[in-house]
């Protein structure tokens, strides 16, 4: 095949295909993003609706970083469980306990979705 006829080859099957032309999708406006991407902070409500029940890491203000299981999300802030060891009366060493805290939005730095690839 030439190089011209080729060229007309394209073309046709383009025209048989896409209708004549290029479809352009139309770029969605920053402001109706659906999601934080892949590692990015959690900056609205919803995005921290959606993740209950998954793990995240959060910085506090305090500068402590936590890794745990969002519980839930309000207006006020989220609740977090995690496995932390503490002292128990009458045991020699720390247990894993569970705990379960409350962190109001104003102690929050960043939340983001914790993904492990282990």
């Amino acid at each position: 095949m030439h190089l011209h006829a080729r060229q007309r080859y394209r073309a046709a099957h383009r025209q048989r295909h896409l209708g004549g032309h290029r479809r352009l999708r139309k770029a969605q406006p920053l402001d109706r993003t659906r999601s934080a991407g892949i590692g990015s902070e959690l900056k609205c409500l919803r995005q921290y609706r959606k993740l209950v029940g998954s793990t995240v890491e959060v910085l506090l203000t305090s500068g402590i970083k936590v890794l745990a299981k969002l519980d839930a999300a309000d207006d006020q802030g989220i609740t977090l469980s995690y496995e932390e060891k503490q002292a128990v009366e009458g045991k020699k060493r720390k247990q894993t306990v569970r705990v379960t805290r409350r962190y109001p939005f104003s102690e929050i730095k960043y939340t983001k979705e914790y993904l492990d690839f282990k």
